[in-house]
């Protein structure tokens, strides 16, 4: 009867390291994402401003019109628009980033729901025990 409370309490006891484990794993993953998400954030905003770039410099804006005029606006657009595709491939990269991250802390989410009872059971499975002790041995209490 012992040998199965401790191969019982073994297991919970396993269960407690792997939620323990998977906790200090989601906050690491929440932290990272959150510094992952702030730089998408700033990266979109770059983004934009880039794109906006590329339209003054492509319409009929005092920009372009100033470059035209100066001879380099061909050239100047050419920059632009490398600095736009730059900035994209930067900004698609943070993106799936912290999509992965946000991926994996769901994940940590999961896996750490199915293991919300591990302290309950472990508390539960000591206190059996406790009580098939001191039912075995009439001179202990359960609590003493």
């Amino acid at each position: 009867m012992m040998d199965d409370f401790n191969e019982r309490l073994a297991i919970v006891k396993s269960e407690l390291r792997q939620k323990n484990k998977l906790e200090s794993m989601l906050r690491s993953a929440q932290a990272s994402f959150a510094l992952a998400r702030r730089k998408r954030d700033k990266l979109k905003k770059l983004l934009a401003k880039e794109q906006s770039d590329v339209d003054a410099m492509e319409g009929l804006s005092i920009t372009g019109l100033f470059r035209a005029m100066l001879g380099d606006k061909e050239q100047r657009l050419q920059k632009e628009r490398q600095e736009l595709v730059a900035a994209k491939l930067k900004h698609d990269q943070a993106a799936d980033t912290a999509k992965d991250l946000s991926d994996d802390v769901k994940r940590l989410k999961e896996a750490l729901v199915k293991r919300e009872n591990a302290n309950a059971e472990y508390e539960l499975l000591l206190a059996e025990k406790a009580d098939q002790l001191a039912a075995n041995e009439p001179g202990l209490t359960p609590n003493g």
